[in-house]
């Protein structure tokens, strides 16, 4: 459930590569759940969420082994590669109980273009997390990034990620930007403006 959610973060992820990016990577809290900036220490229960077969019906895999997801993570805390080209933005998504039930990432381009993805255990499908979660990185990558226009790269059978992002606003990319940015021809790409705020 989430365009794409373990391609290379090159691609899709999170904030730009220093500590001080960490740094002005905030908690978004909401009135259902938390979105914790995203650090190896979640990889011990985040392998127990992903490791649901039901989240790879269209694409992808499970993580191999909880070291492996470990290892990742420590590589998207730089929040970037060396020539800071791109932020890495990578948030878990905590619910009101303590449970961690799937993340939310997104990829900053230095035209105030972003990719955004997602994945959400199959248990907390169709409660509204997984919209309310993408809708509140898009306020953040709008306020605190200046991100300007949100893409998102998915299988064109993946009917429930469509579906939530069109509920989102996103729509269909027209031809030349979908060549632009799908890398296999059975992807869709949707596309969101958003309109960043005025600072006077």
């Amino acid at each position: 459930m989430g365009p794409n959610p373990s391609l290379e973060p090159t691609r899709y992820a999170a904030a730009r590569g220093s500590a001080q990016t960490l740094a002005r990577m905030k908690t978004i809290t909401t009135p259902s759940f938390v979105l914790e900036p995203q650090v190896a220490a979640h990889a011990s229960e985040m392998f127990s969420v992903l490791s649901d077969v039901a989240i790879y019906e269209f694409e992808n895999e499970p993580p191999i082994s909880e070291e492996w997801l470990r290892t990742r993570y420590e590589r998207l805390e730089s929040r970037g590669p060396d020539d800071q080209s791109e932020v890495w933005l990578n948030w878990v998504i905590r619910l009101q109980d303590g449970n961690l039930v799937g993340y939310v990432q997104a990829t900053v381009f230095q035209d105030q273009s972003a990719y955004v993805a997602y994945e959400l255990n199959s248990r907390y499908w169709r409660r509204g997390i997984g919209s309310q979660a993408v809708q509140a990185v898009l306020e953040e990558l709008r306020h605190r990034y200046a991100v300007s226009t949100c893409f998102a790269v998915l299988k064109d059978r993946n009917y429930r990620s469509s579906g939530l992002l069109r509920k989102l606003g996103f729509v269909l990319a027209n031809e030349e930007l979908t060549a632009l940015h799908r890398d296999e021809i059975d992807e869709i790409v949707m596309v969101k403006p958003l309109v960043v705020p005025h600072v006077a």
